[in-house]
């Protein structure tokens, strides 16, 4: 899918992304930026498909779902049949990562973007702009449950930073646990797909989160009075994912 062109003109039914949204021409235009000018373009509501029904009314930017396809409608259609679905000229079959994911909706120009702990705005234990460069990055699909699983367990090192962390041994060693677990699981997928992984610096992506980490791990290690933590040996990804 190409990215919106300010010199490009488009025609009714053409297809650009901004970012990670969608949008569909509705009328002829140029140079008008898809979020500035509803008229002329229309945001593609993809997770708001519905199965594909044959004779029914379908406006343009509408979103169906067929046998595991999905099609947009590229203007008013009527369809007699699924053949109809065929048609380019009249549906565009597409897909898009926030079919498959709940893609976190949150400010990216807020200050609390660049602070340690940053913002996690779909509360599920990942901060949401790492969680959003797992999902839209070009890792394989079986990949990408496991990098967001150990974003889960970086967090949970940055968390040890917080006032709510209680520096125990005891915690010290869950926290180093999950990060050996989610860095075998790391290797382990390399090995399977070529070389091919996720990296801790999608994680830890400023200077000041990457000093934190190097000095929490080293204050959890005092935590533990320099106790080793055995490296996981066994089903490490299946580990993760319980995390």
């Amino acid at each position: 899918m190409q990215s919106w062109n300010p010199d490009k003109l488009y025609k009714r039914g053409e297809l650009v992304k901004i970012r990670y949204d969608m949008y569909m021409s509705v009328l002829p235009t140029r140079g008008e930026h898809p979020e500035h000018h509803p008229i002329r373009w229309r945001k593609i509501q993809y997770d708001r498909f519905k199965n594909f029904d044959p004779m029914r009314l379908y406006f343009l930017g509408k979103v169906v779902e067929h046998e595991g396809q999905y099609y947009i409608s590229r203007g008013i259609n009527v369809p007699s049949s699924s053949g109809s679905l065929d048609r380019p000229h009249r549906w565009l079959e597409f897909t898009h990562p926030g079919l498959f994911y709940d893609i976190p909706d949150y400010d990216h120009r807020s200050d609390q973007m660049d602070t340690l702990v940053g913002i996690d705005n779909n509360h599920n234990g990942i901060r949401d702009d790492y969680e959003e460069a797992i999902i839209f990055s070009g890792l394989p699909e079986s990949i990408k449950p496991y990098a967001l699983a150990a974003g889960r367990a970086y967090g949970g090192l940055i968390e040890s930073a917080t006032d709510d962390f209680q520096a125990t041994p005891a915690n010290a060693r869950a926290v180093l646990e999950r990060l050996m677990i989610a860095e075998a699981c790391k290797r382990e997928m390399q090995e399977l797909h070529q070389g091919t992984t996720w990296q801790e610096t999608s994680y830890f992506n400023t200077l000041d989160r990457i000093e934190a980490k190097y000095k929490l791990q080293n204050m959890l290690v005092k935590v533990m009075d320099d106790q080793e933590v055995p490296y996981p040996e066994d089903a490490t990804c299946n580990a993760l994912s319980a995390l």
